[in-house]
């Protein structure tokens, strides 16, 4: 599997894909002929259209090679940045520190309250945003050192304004993912226009699939992600989950909500080798999804 991010246009992309997959004697001819397909359909849909003129975001040529769905995953996303690793080893170190590194800044918010005292401290990105209610503010962060009536104070909160500071946003992503049926913690979370939200609603539906938690509460998160353009890299970043049946889940999120890009990025995992990890629906529910997204 080739797949690198190029200065290729979608419509270039297309043919350069369909023209690989026509040699191709390593992917299984069913998933190799339902993929020259979606991208026979792209193609003549498209055409020349201003659309398939723009930029590919997951761009396909041959500097970059991988067989392994994580770092597939994060190299499109990351746009090359885990490309030119020497080794598997040195690529699967590379991504679990960044993992590491993000599991590490949503667990440690809460618990580092107590060093900020200062209501600046609290201010995060909200240069451009209107004035925030200092007073509630402080009244979320004395009842999270108090670990008690948290749920009220940022209620009481976002009656001043849509936005809350990050250790709210971390509290209630932290009671979505380990609670059962908390509504009213995914109403605040998802009400809250802080430009943190998709990251945090993206954090807490993963972990809720993961436990098997599907309920109404995972589902309003999902439809969040799938209505919410800045969520989806959340939702791609799920793609090279561990949980297979994560995967999965994100893959029917994208598609419902995936672009015309993500044909390219569930192509290049479609195209992948065997893995013993995989759900028997996985590789159907790939083709599903570019199938879905070639012809909304």
């Amino acid at each position: 599997m080739l797949a690198a991010a190029d200065a290729f246009t979608l419509a270039e992309d297309w043919l350069a894909r369909r023209q690989r997959l026509a040699g191709s004697v390593t992917i299984p001819e069913a998933y190799r002929q339902a993929q020259l397909q979606v991208l026979e359909y792209l193609i003549r849909r498209y055409g020349d259209s201003p659309e398939a003129a723009r930029p590919a975001r997951f761009g396909s040529s041959a500097p970059f090679y991988s067989n392994d769905r994580v770092i597939v995953v994060h190299h499109h996303l990351g746009r090359g940045t885990i490309a030119g690793v020497k080794s598997q080893a040195e690529a699967n170190q590379r991504v679990g520190d960044i993992l590491r590194h993000l599991q590490s800044v949503h667990e440690n918010d809460i618990d580092d309250i107590a060093a900020h005292n200062d209501f600046a401290d609290w201010v995060d990105e909200l240069d451009e945003h209107p004035i925030v209610p200092e007073r509630a503010w402080n009244a979320i962060l004395r009842a999270l050192r108090r670990r008690r009536s948290a749920h009220r104070a940022i209620a009481e909160a976002l009656q001043q304004s849509p936005y809350l500071p990050r250790a709210a946003l971390t509290y209630l992503c932290r009671c979505l993912s380990r609670g059962t049926y908390d509504m009213e913690a995914a109403e605040m979370l998802l009400s809250c226009r802080s430009e943190k939200v998709p990251e945090y609603v993206a954090r807490a539906w993963r972990e809720r699939v993961d436990r098997g938690c599907l309920n109404a509460v995972t589902e309003k998160l999902r439809d969040y992600l799938a209505a919410e353009p800045r969520a989806l890299d959340g939702v791609r970043e799920r793609l090279g989950d561990r949980n297979p049946a994560i995967r999965l889940a994100a893959t029917e999120v994208l598609r419902d909500a995936g672009t015309l890009d993500d044909v390219s990025l569930l192509s290049d995992l479609v195209s992948l080798p065997a893995d013993e990890s995989e759900h028997a629906d996985e590789r159907r529910a790939l083709l599903d999804a570019m199938w879905a997204i070639a012809h909304r």
